[in-house]
C-alpha cells in the first residue's frame, strides 16, 4: 500500500483520535510514502506492544471505513517494526526533532501541528544548526547545543 499525501494526513488524524481515546500523549508523527513513525508518551504499565497493536488498529479502521469496501479484514500493516521506550532527554530530542521530522512526508507535532513535507525538513535544517526547536521559541545556540548533548 502506498500512503500519499493525502493518505498520510489522513492516518495522521486517525492516530490523534486513537491517541485520545486511549489516553495517550501523541507527541509526533513522521510520515512517507512507505510508513509511519509515532512517537507516543503514557502513564502506567502498558507493554508498549500493546499500544503500538492498538493504535495501528484504529489506523486500519479508518483505511477500511475511507475505501468503504471493508479491506478484506487483514492487517494493512507490518507485524514488526521498531518499538521501543526512549530513555534519555537526548534520544527523545533526537527522535522529536531530527528523526520523525527528516520524513519526506506530512509531519505533525504537539506543539507546530501539521506540517507540509518541506517544513519538516527546514525543522531538521534548524535543528543541525544549533538553533533551537522547541516550543518554536530560539534559544542562543551554546544552550541549544547543550540541550541536544543532554545537559
Amino acid at each position: 500500500m502506498v500512503c500519499t499525501p493525502a493518505l498520510q494526513r489522513s492516518c495522521i488524524g486517525w492516530l490523534q483520535e486513537a491517541a485520545a481515546r486511549q489516553r495517550l500523549l501523541l507527541i509526533a508523527v513522521g510520515s512517507s510514502a512507505s510508513h509511519l513513525h509515532t512517537l507516543v508518551a503514557w502513564h502506567g504499565t502498558r507493554e508498549a506492544e500493546r499500544v503500538r497493536a492498538a493504535m495501528k488498529r484504529s489506523v486500519s479502521a479508518g483505511l477500511r471505513r475511507e475505501r468503504g469496501d471493508g479491506a478484506g479484514g487483514g492487517s494493512l500493516f507490518s507485524k514488526g517494526g521498531d518499538c521501543f521506550r526512549i530513555q534519555s532527554r537526548r534520544k527523545y530530542r533526537f527522535q522529536r526533532f531530527a528523526y520523525l521530522p527528516d520524513h519526506p512526508g506530512w509531519f505533525w507535532d504537539i506543539d507546530r501541528g501539521l506540517r507540509p513535507p518541506a517544513e519538516g525538513q527546514r525543522l531538521v535544517e534548524r535543528w543541525r544548526l544549533g538553533e533551537s526547536v522547541e516550543r518554536g521559541a530560539f534559544v542562543p545556540v551554546e544552550r541549544a547545543r547543550g540541550l541536544r548533548e543532554g545537559a
